[in-house]
């Protein structure tokens, strides 16, 4: 069975502009939203090459979409050598591969995004850009006496709940298929 070893993805020189965010929520620098909606899905916003590197034979499938195959190389002898992978309704059939390494590179992402995957990230953008909210539990509230100000301090696991408080993940699920 064919085996993702490693996926090496560049930075994508563009993403979709979202509007409509609050001001808080456009405080947020938008590649960190972009970056927490992409590790909750396969489905890349702003198109970008990836290589994936694989070992196996058997039928393999990429798990980033959408996807754009631009070369495939096989490791021979000490070095990269190009190879046609055999198309399959599932992605690529890698019979007679053996163990060899094989190394893809793709196009991966979308220009745009889907009203579903903008209202995602304005929620999660919302989510994180919000100064104050209900402290959770193992969360501590320090309050100086001197001046009636106050701070908070989140528990360190508050910005893995985001995908999910915000209700993002919920919008997302067609994207999910990891």
């Amino acid at each position: 069975m064919a085996e993702t070893l490693r996926i090496i993805e560049s930075t994508p020189a563009a993403r979709p502009a979202v509007s409509g965010l609050s001001a808080a929520a456009a405080a947020v620098p938008a590649e960190a939203v972009w970056r927490r909606l992409e590790g909750w899905c396969a489905h890349r916003w702003g198109v970008r090459t990836a290589v994936i590197l694989v070992q196996g034979g058997g039928v393999w499938e990429p798990r980033l979409r959408p996807w754009a195959l631009l070369g495939a190389e096989r490791w021979d002898a000490g070095d990269w050598a190009p190879f046609a992978p055999a198309v399959h309704p599932m992605g690529f059939a890698l019979e007679g591969c053996g163990d060899d390494p094989l190394r893809f590179t793709f196009e991966v992402g979308d220009a745009t995004a889907t009203p579903d995957v903008e209202e995602a990230f304005r929620r999660l953008a919302a989510w994180m850009g919000e100064a104050e909210r209900e402290l959770a539990a193992g969360t501590a509230c320090l309050t100086d006496a001197s001046d009636g100000d106050f701070s908070f301090k989140r528990a360190p696991q508050w910005i893995a709940r985001g995908l999910q408080a915000s209700g993002a993940a919920d919008l997302l699920r067609p994207w999910r298929h990891m």
